[in-house]
């Protein structure tokens, strides 16, 4: 066997491995949050934002709000890396 085929095989098993992965995470979400639960975020296994909430005990400090959300929606994103890898490597059986 050639090295293009190999590689080309090899292409295809990659493929297989990120759609089957990307089915997994479908249905998946993670919640992120900052200010003790003041601002939660929660994004689905593709990284879409799916829901804000914010707490009415904020009232109207919109920088200590928008510092909020911003860290809210970090930590949304850390939590779906993690939940990435937990699946890669189950797909893996790593």
């Amino acid at each position: 066997m050639s090295i293009p085929e190999t590689q080309s095989m090899a292409q295809v098993f990659i493929n297989k491995l990120l759609k089957k992965l990307d089915k997994q995470l479908e249905g998946k979400q993670v919640e992120g949050s900052s200010g003790n639960g003041a601002v939660r975020i929660v994004i689905s296994g593709q990284f879409r934002v799916l829901g804000v909430k914010i707490s009415p005990r904020l009232g109207r400090d919109n920088e200590q709000l928008e510092r909020l959300v911003a860290a809210a929606v970090d930590d949304a994103l850390l939590k779906g890396n993690e939940l990435l890898r937990s699946e890669a490597q189950k797909l893996l059986g790593s």
